[in-house]
């Protein structure tokens, strides 16, 4: 058997070459297969959860290409309580009932956006969780779960996965209220380090005051084109709360390359996804004021999303989603949003790097 997922006729194609071997093992009930059909179902599975003992090693240097782990995106080894790492199967589903909501989301999902039945996609994402799990948790690809599972690759699959494993609710709302909250605060401190770095003018900070500047200057851009619609002033705290998020990096003192990359709007999807194996957004043009921005993990577009804020909300989860670490090179910004802004607990990765509790501190 050369894989641990065949699909049903696979399975068939097993239990014919099994009883053509052995034709007094043939079921004496139903079909001839059914009896061996069940059997193998049921040994699948039990090799399936074997393998989450020994995988967690293996992930590392595991030869498939489309595995997070063998580019380079490592998974985390904790699997706190809180978390809803490992759920058993609802009860009444099975590998049959698998197969046949696969089909189904598979089926739904090819009609065009806006004639889906999403409260049918949204029981079938619920109804397979446990599935995906059992993928990710024994050495699974991001290939394999998106062609099984494509309506996770939604804004809204990815909200309801991260919800469903972390039990939390109303995340979008809580996620843009802190947004607005934390960093337009971040925004004032960045203002107050680039007027800080104008008065020492030292050849060493050269390039993060030229960063700051750009960044304050892109949001004054958008914040005068948004005066020319009526009622602007949501629009300006929004930029506000943009500038502020990619200020993160500049203050914690980490690159921005593995959280957030802007591409000319002429940039090929080769190009877009060229970046980290790790979460980024891409976003197609100027951050301030494109509305175009990808989701990339390990160099494949998993979503497409219309709003800066969803965009870097959506890239956080899907390090929950898929349980994988941050990028050493962005570690603290992941950590402050993780903590400060989707208001998840840290306690997972031990003592917090100084420099991070300083600006949780500075920030409240």
């Amino acid at each position: 058997m050369y894989t641990n997922y065949p699909d049903k006729l696979q399975r068939l194609q097993m239990a014919k070459a099994i009883i053509r071997q052995w034709p007094h093992l043939k079921s004496k009930w139903g079909a001839p297969t059914d009896g061996w059909m069940a059997c193998i179902i049921d040994k699948l599975k039990n090799r399936r959860r074997g393998m989450h003992l020994c995988n967690t090693l293996r992930r590392k240097t595991a030869s498939d290409t489309s595995s997070p782990a063998a580019q380079g995106a490592k998974r985390r080894k904790e699997m706190p309580s809180h978390l809803n790492l490992e759920p058993n199967v609802l009860a009444g589903e099975d590998e049959t009932s698998r197969e046949r909501m696969v089909a189904e989301m598979r089926k739904e999902m090819r009609k065009v956006e806006g004639q889906r039945d999403e409260n049918k996609l949204k029981s079938l994402l619920e109804r397979t969780f446990a599935f995906r799990r059992e993928i990710l948790n024994t050495g699974g690809t991001l290939i394999q779960i998106m062609e099984e599972y494509p309506a996770l690759f939604t804004q809204e699959g990815f909200i309801q996965e991260y919800e469903e494993l972390t039990n939390s609710s109303s995340t979008m709302r809580e996620f843009y209220r802190n947004t607005f909250q934390k960093c337009t605060r971040i925004l004032e401190l960045g203002r107050a380090k680039l007027e800080k770095l104008y008065r020492t003018n030292t050849q060493s900070n050269a390039l993060k005051k030229e960063k700051l500047a750009k960044i304050i200057n892109n949001m004054n851009t958008a914040i005068e084109e948004e005066r020319t619609f009526e009622d602007p002033s949501k629009k300006v705290a929004y930029h506000q709360a943009v500038a502020g998020a990619m200020m993160l990096p500049l203050l914690l003192g980490e690159e921005s390359l593995s959280f957030v990359q802007e591409y000319p709007e002429s940039a090929s999807l080769e190009d877009v996804t060229s970046g980290p194996v790790t979460p980024y957004v891409a976003a197609v043009g100027p951050v301030q004021t494109t509305s175009l921005f990808y989701l990339i993990i390990v160099n494949k577009k998993v979503l497409s999303v219309y709003e800066f804020i969803d965009a870097i909300a959506l890239s956080i989860m899907s390090f929950y989603i898929f349980w994988l670490q941050y990028p050493k090179t962005s570690y603290c910004t992941y950590k402050y949003i993780q903590m400060e802004i989707l208001k998840r607990p840290g306690v997972e990765d031990g003592h917090l790097p100084t420099k991070l509790l300083t600006l949780m501190k500075n920030s409240q």
